[in-house]
């Protein structure tokens, strides 16, 4: 899990990525109760869609009126997220967390 922490502040140092966290204090919101990717596509009749993974298997969801739940959602999470700086910071903590248990040292 360290290794996993690790690739992830590599990249958002690279720029490749941007990543926020959830912190645990935020309690319970709609981001747990499914796993969810949502493709916007910017191309004129191509509809946006959105694929669902959940407790009983994947959706693919197309009507602009179920994409729009899925993007309010989205909001909601941007809402609670900390910040980019902090966000690195709870991810570097948990590196040296995993570290630690492993026995390692951080170099």
């Amino acid at each position: 899990m360290a290794e996993q922490m690790h690739a992830m502040l590599q990249r958002i140092d690279s720029g490749a990525v941007k990543l926020r966290v959830i912190p645990f204090t935020a309690g319970f919101h709609a981001g747990l109760n499914s796993v969810f990717v949502a493709l916007k596509m910017g191309v004129v009749g191509v509809p946006d869609v959105v694929f669902v993974e959940g407790l009983v298997g994947f959706q693919q969801i197309d009507g602009s009126e179920d994409v729009g739940k899925f993007e309010e959602v989205w909001r909601e999470l941007a809402q609670i997220a900390v910040p980019s700086v902090e966000s690195r910071r709870i991810l570097e903590s948990y590196e040296a967390i995993y570290h630690a248990a492993a026995g390692e040292r951080l170099s």
